[in-house]
């Protein structure tokens, strides 16, 4: 599988709440911050988990990567999933942005599980 990954900078909006396995998104700065709205258009998933405004931090764009799960419950493998407004992965709804396929399954919220990255828009 071709892994895509690209070091970017964090926005100030980043910080620890980035953490490693939550959805990013590009700010208009061009730094990359944890997605806060829910189905959001994403550019990818923290590896890293960023510090602070300008640190750098690392995102996979493509190819097979653990997110952490926010469902309530669970996240079935081929399961189209989306972010939710704190950056976690959850179901995605119809005209969310789809974020990935689940390749495994996450039993509750707070577990990290495989997803296969996409990035389309789920029909009503």
């Amino acid at each position: 599988t071709t892994v895509g990954t690209a070091a970017r900078q964090a926005g100030a909006t980043a910080g620890a709440a980035a953490a490693s396995g939550t959805f990013a998104k590009m700010n208009s700065n061009g730094k990359v911050t944890k997605a806060n709205s829910g189905g959001e258009r994403c550019v990818g998933v923290f590896i890293t988990s960023p510090t602070g405004d300008g640190q750098l931090c690392n995102i996979q764009y493509r190819g097979t990567v653990y997110v952490k799960s926010g469902h309530t419950s669970a996240i079935n493998a081929g399961a189209e999933v989306s972010a939710k407004s704190n950056g976690e992965a959850a179901v995605a709804t119809a005209g969310h942005y789809v974020m990935g396929i689940a390749m495994g399954t996450a039993a509750a919220s707070g577990t990290y599980f495989p997803i296969m990255q996409t990035n389309y828009q789920k029909n009503a």
